[in-house]
This record gives structure tokens, sequence and C-alpha cells, in this order.
């Protein structure tokens, strides 16, 4: 799994473009992190347990590089209205982002249209795709962070999130983005009127 991940984290640093993975490489990608983490706690050896602590360390590096590197895509195409072909997990981030960005624009030109919008129909190879957590009942938001936050945060859509510098910009879970700014982490920034 770590030579897969490495694979497509180079190829996302390198093309412009959002690199096609396969529908169930972020939860593969868990389940990995999962074991990782599990065997640097549990395994009886403590050299093993130091590899998997460092391996689980830097493949959770890699994973939240190649996140940033995708939303970062994702992001550019929902501002351009380009059509993409997406999982069903950013899918959902870039309808999200979509839609926002859209409000956003009528709302700085005074325009008023319907909210009804059409978000582009992306380019999916996927038919029979089934996400094992429901996505429509996760709202994202973006946000800026007013201070560092270097603990790495769990969201309910089973990504870790962070670290975040000050004056960095992320699309997080809501969840999350309440959490950090009752701690006046973060301005979570509105984008719809």
């Amino acid at each position: 799994m770590r030579e897969e991940i490495i694979f497509v984290w180079q190829r996302e640093r390198r093309e412009d473009k959002l690199v096609p993975v396969r529908e169930d490489f972020f939860k593969t990608i868990q389940r990995y992190l999962l074991h990782l983490s599990t065997m640097a706690k549990e395994d009886e050896n403590q050299t093993a347990r130091n590899i998997f602590q460092r391996l689980y360390t830097r493949t959770n590096f890699l994973v939240n590089d190649l996140i940033d590197l995708r939303v970062q895509k994702i992001f550019k195409a929902a501002l351009h209205d380009e059509m993409m072909n997406l999982n069903e997990e950013e899918s959902s981030v870039y309808k999200s982002l979509h839609k926002s960005l859209l409000s956003h624009r009528r709302r700085l030109l005074g325009i008023s249209v319907p909210d009804e919008e059409p978000v582009p129909e992306q380019l999916d190879n996927s038919t029979n795709a089934s996400p094992t957590i429901d996505e429509e009942k996760i709202d994202y938001c973006t946000v800026e962070f007013l201070d560092n936050e270097l603990e790495e945060t769990l969201g309910p859509d089973l990504l870790s999130y962070g670290p975040f510098y000050k004056g960095d910009f992320a699309v997080i879970p809501l969840e999350n983005a309440h959490e950090l700014e009752k701690r006046n982490k973060v301005t979570i920034l509105k984008l719809e009127h």
C-alpha cells in the first residue's frame, strides 16, 4: 500500500490535473494507517514498534500532503467550473465548493438568480460506487487558521486533518471547524449568503 501511496503522491505533485485513483483508495489508506498505528502500539518487539511508528508518521505525512494537493486541484476546478473524474468523497467536496463559490460570486456582483444552479456533471467511470460513509451528512467549510494547530484531528469522514499553521486556509468538516472556532484557532469563512 505504501508504494501505491508514494506513486500517486509523486504523480499528483507532477501533474496539473487530478490523478485518477480507485474508488476505495482512501478507505484502503485508512485501514493501512490504522494497521500501522495499532502495530506501533501493540507489537511485542520495541524495535518493531519504533519502525511501525516511523512508517505511520511518514505515511500519514504523505497522505495529508496528497489530500492537500487534491483539494487544491478540486478547489481550482470548482472555481473554474471544470469537470473532473472524482471519487464519491471528493465529489461531495467539489459540489459544496462549487455551490459556495457560485453563491459568493452572485453576492459580490449583486446577481439575483435561483439557488438551484446546476453543478457541472463529472466524468465518472464508476457506476456502482457505494461509499461506506454517508458523505451527504458531512458538511465541509473553508477556514482560515488564526493560530497554529499542530495536533492532527480525525474528521467525521475518518480522514485526518492537520497540522495547520497560522495563516493557512483549509477545507475541513464543519464539525471540526466549530470545535476549532470555540478555541479561537480558526475563522469560518462565509462563502454563501
